[in-house]
């Protein structure tokens, strides 16, 4: 296996269905953490324990980890490691620790976030059950409120940098120029003509975007943003008008596009297609329709835009 968030949602998803925590408890006793046997049902809390071992299992590196304790064990570890991040930013392969009676210092539950969504989280625990116990007994994927985080901690993970897209000579030099901005590697290089800008593989949320459309043509483009919902972008001319559309500095995704047309030859179109985190390339739909996902807190990672 590897450090990397894919290796451990990997084995923690080859776990879900099993009802014993003992394999778990048992490595935390190798490690000498703990020195008592597992006893099953509800006496032994072993979802640190699981936790732990799916890291160990996939190679993986975690501040806190192997631990026996959700806040002493974990919390505590990742905190001295400055490995906190803000529930906003959490991503799929963090480790979640939960929060259910309110208490401010507490973790009563950990976890691993599969999924992140509008307003909770897919997660892959151990000891829980169907109706979400922190002692139920069993590994299984569960829905969690946002509301119910106690802290986000961010794994070790070995990250690969996101290349600069090499230039690329332009299909037409009076055709259509776009650019992204990307995380982790600010603005790529102009592309055209339906090349694309952004990234594929890297899982790097696209920022922000510039366009320069042929002479003559306007287009007005609306963004949805992070945290913003929708801002619209109109009269998008060829050196007259090109603005930063959508955030630089902000860490927000573009989570979706829609571009309309004003000016285009007769007989052409204008159409675009997104790369969406877990989805893949989208259908290609022409202007005035959406590309990308709304509600779902899904990054846009790349575009194709085109006249045809």
């Amino acid at each position: 296996m590897s450090n990397t968030a894919k290796s451990v949602l990997a084995v923690a998803e080859s776990q879900v269905g099993i009802r014993s925590g003992e394999v778990y408890w048992n490595y935390l006793r190798e490690c000498g953490i703990v020195k008592e046997k597992y006893v099953s049902g509800f006496v032994t809390p072993w979802c640190a324990g699981f936790v732990s071992w799916v890291f160990h299992r996939a190679g993986a590196k975690c501040a806190g980890l192997p631990a026996a304790s959700c806040t002493y064990g974990i919390y505590v570890g990742a905190l001295k490691a400055k490995a906190i991040v803000k529930t906003s930013e959490a991503k799929p392969g963090d480790v979640i620790l939960f929060n259910f009676d309110k208490s401010p210092n507490d973790a009563e539950h950990v976890g691993i976030i599969k999924e992140v969504y509008e307003g909770y989280f897919r997660t892959i625990e151990g000891n829980t059950n169907a109706v979400g116990s922190s002692t139920g007994g069993q590994v299984a994927i569960k829905y969690r409120p946002k509301s119910n985080t106690f802290a986000i901690v961010r794994p070790q993970y070995d990250t690969k940098p996101v290349p600069k897209q090499p230039d690329s000579k332009r299909y037409n030099e009076e055709g259509l120029a776009y650019r992204a901005h990307v995380e982790r590697a600010g603005w790529l290089p102009v592309v055209h003509d339906g090349q694309v800008a952004g990234t594929v593989g890297y899982c790097a949320r696209m920022e922000a975007l510039k366009c320069s459309p042929p002479k003559g043509v306007k287009l007005t483009f609306n963004i949805h943003m992070q945290g913003i919902g929708w801002k619209s972008y109109a009269n998008v001319e060829r050196g007259v008008y090109d603005p930063v559309m959508g955030t630089v500095g902000e860490k927000r995704r573009i989570e979706a596009v829609q571009i309309t047309a004003e000016g285009l030859p007769k007989g052409k179109t204008l159409r675009y297609r997104a790369h969406v985190q877990g989805v893949g390339w989208q259908p290609w739909v022409e202007a005035g329709k959406v590309a990308g996902t709304t509600g779902k807190s899904l990054r846009m990672e790349a575009i194709q835009i085109e006249i045809v």
